[in-house]
């Protein structure tokens, strides 16, 4: 009797379950860098940066805090949602050792992995102190991912596509008030590429995302570069050498198949991606630029089958795209 009436998260709706599969392989990092196993901590990184910036295109100053916990001085407290991944349904999967693609300018650049995880794993997210707003951001930030961004680590280099076949129920936003001093969803775009090929090795998946991202960046190389060129290009597509230390703000994915003969590509990133930008007037030069390559190929990879592109407007219609890559119809 008592027992029945039990108040679980469950029973008050305080939990949710996503079922999820790999399109490609999923990777967290590790002692060594070696993907055999997955850290849920490298999971719930990525979910929480890609709900954050959800939150600052939508004009929330306080999800991140509420959500996500703080360490602030006097103020300092958990998160307030729980993230326990079922990782069981997942196998290791040797990656090739490394995996190179030529150069605009010549030479190759080389790509190195190790082992990442592929097949079922779920998502059980269970919501503690938040608001119903807070709940219903932070469900439409997974749905965007799942559907058009990746998870884990090394992302940018071709790896964390995932997909469900069960998106939780979310509300519609219905306005939105963008914090434009933080990277967020507003300044951000989302690609697609589709293309025909027979049967593709794991070594040829990644080279076709490889390409792209070679591709791309040679986009973005002038033929008699400044400073400031340079600095652009380390900016979004990363570097690791010399002054301009910097992450990659473009992701591209290693192809992962969607029907007969038929592969996906997914690219996407923030424009700017840090607080601190080195660039100035960096969304009116990079998203003309950015159309613009994606709109064509690399020479050798041929004419796509399809493409969808979606960057992020300005003004009132930020608020049905947000929606758009939700999957949900605006309010």
């Amino acid at each position: 009797m008592v027992l029945s009436a039990l108040q679980t998260p469950w029973r008050n709706n305080h939990s949710i379950r996503i079922s999820l599969h790999t399109l490609n392989w999923l990777y967290t990092g590790g002692i060594g860098q070696h993907g055999e196993h997955i850290h849920p901590s490298g999971l719930l990184g990525s979910v929480r940066a890609f709900s954050s910036a959800l939150a600052n295109a939508v004009g929330d100053s306080t999800f991140t805090e509420k959500v996500w916990g703080s360490t602030q001085a006097g103020a300092a407290h958990a998160k307030q949602v729980a993230l326990r991944w079922d990782t069981d349904g997942l196998t290791k999967e040797s990656l090739p050792r490394q995996v190179s693609v030529p150069k605009e300018i010549g030479g190759n650049s080389t790509w190195y992995f190790n082992s990442a995880q592929q097949g079922e794993l779920t998502l059980v997210l269970t919501r503690r102190g938040i608001s119903d707003a807070h709940w219903n951001l932070l469900l439409l930030a997974l749905r965007m991912q799942i559907l058009r961004a990746s998870f884990g680590a090394k992302d940018q280099f071709g790896l964390g596509v995932l997909t469900s076949d069960g998106l939780p129920d979310v509300r519609p936003l219905s306005s939105v008030q963008p914090l434009d001093a933080l990277p967020g969803l507003q300044r951000s775009f989302f690609a697609r590429i589709v293309f025909a090929r027979s049967e593709l090795s794991d070594e040829q998946r990644l080279q076709e995302g490889l390409t792209w991202r070679a591709y791309l960046r040679g986009c973005f190389r002038a033929p008699n570069e400044n400073a400031a060129d340079k600095t652009l290009r380390h900016y979004l597509f990363g570097n690791m050498k010399g002054a301009d230390l910097y992450g990659s703000a473009v992701n591209v994915s290693a192809a992962y198949p969607v029907d007969n003969d038929l592969y996906a590509i997914r690219i996407w990133g923030l424009v700017p991606h840090t607080i601190d930008c080195p660039v100035a007037g960096i969304v009116e030069n990079v998203k003309p630029r950015l159309e613009a390559a994606l709109h064509s190929a690399p020479d050798s990879f041929g004419e796509p089958r399809d493409r969808e592109l979606l960057f992020s407007p300005s003004g009132p219609a930020l608020c049905a795209w947000l929606n758009q890559l939700a999957g949900v119809k605006d309010a």
